[in-house]
């Protein structure tokens, strides 16, 4: 049985959990870059277990405990926790680093998966010591009695990361960085994001913003501690919805980019076709498609529903430029 107050009791069947990151292939940090070490960016130091059984065919909420933290190894650590036990399909979310998130929140047993994870939220400050971080795991043969019940969950970091570098093989190299500053930051950050993804590769391609959101009228500063850095990294913020921003401003076309890569950036910057749809379902103005633009690749973002393409490098190659001249682009009203 749940309990009716959403409290979990501390009898039932113990549950260990193995928490981890994914380590994707980010630029170096620069020394003075953000406020968070390498592995600051991976610890997890608290975790919320939200559980939600199967009824109907569909996972409702239960109750919430927090979990236990046994030890920590790299970009893993391990909890545990008494959770009831159940025949039932149940799926255990994960809340880590979660801030002030269930300060004021705590959800209704009953409630539906959506609206839970619609309601996590956390407080954003500018500076953290660690980030906000979400997983989840399915457990179809439900969570058996008088056995230690091991599981092991992939999290997502809740934030979205900035990483400024000047490009040295342009007329840059005079440019000096000495502070990077992030107007009109989401004071909020959504821990779960709305978009569906796989537990064992977690990784989504569109953003989600928590409902009670608003834009802060602090700038997030970085400031640099090396006299002329080559790049600041690891700039932390809550995830904006860039399509939503521009079409309240006004904006006339939408350009998604880097789709493909571009000539002039390595591969690893190119957000592909799942990028681009993720923009052309979100947007009700035109979008076009910019970034390593082809021939042979052109027919695939008119096939995903572009507007069109943007295609500079490829064009000044034919024509023997070696580097194609700026581009402008202004707005036909205001």
């Amino acid at each position: 049985m749940s309990p009716e107050d959403g409290v979990a009791r501390h009898d039932g069947t113990l549950v260990r959990l193995t928490v981890s990151l994914p380590q994707p292939a980010l630029p170096t940090r620069s020394a003075g870059a953000g406020d968070l070490s390498g592995d600051a960016e991976n610890r997890i130091e608290d975790v919320m277990i939200l559980v939600l059984e199967q009824e109907n065919g569909k996972y409702v909420y239960r109750y919430m405990t927090e979990g236990e933290r046994l030890e920590s190894t790299g970009n893993s650590a391990q909890f545990q926790a008494k959770l009831l036990s159940t025949t039932k399909p149940v799926k255990l979310m994960l809340a880590g680093n979660y801030g002030d998130a269930f300060a004021a929140y705590a959800p209704s047993p009953g409630r539906s998966e959506a609206e839970v994870k619609a309601g996590i939220g956390c407080s954003f400050t500018g500076a953290a010591r660690s980030l906000p971080m979400y997983g989840e795991i399915a457990v179809p043969s439900g969570l058996e009695a008088d056995r230690e019940n091991r599981f092991s969950v992939k999290m997502l970091r809740a934030v979205a990361r900035i990483d400024v570098e000047k490009d040295l093989t342009a007329d840059s190299r005079s440019l000096r960085i000495e502070s990077v500053r992030l107007y009109r930051p989401n004071d909020k950050i959504q821990l779960a994001p709305d978009e569906s993804f796989a537990p064992e590769s977690p990784r989504v391609t569109a953003p989600s913003v928590f409902a009670g959101a608003v834009k802060s009228q602090s700038p997030v500063v970085t400031e640099t501690s090396e006299p002329d850095p080559v790049s600041v990294a690891g700039i932390y913020v809550p995830e904006a919805d860039e399509v939503a921003e521009a079409e309240v401003l006004g904006a006339d076309v939408l350009v998604a980019s880097p789709v493909f890569a571009p000539s002039c950036k390595p591969a690893s910057t190119a957000r592909g076709l799942p990028f681009l749809r993720a923009v052309l379902d979100r947007a009700h103005a035109p979008v076009f498609a910019l970034g390593g633009i082809t021939d042979e690749n052109e027919r695939l973002i008119r096939e995903a529903g572009a507007a069109g393409a943007c295609r500079m490098a490829d064009y000044a190659r034919r024509r023997g430029v070696r580097q194609a001249a700026p581009c402008k682009y202004e707005r036909s009203r205001g």
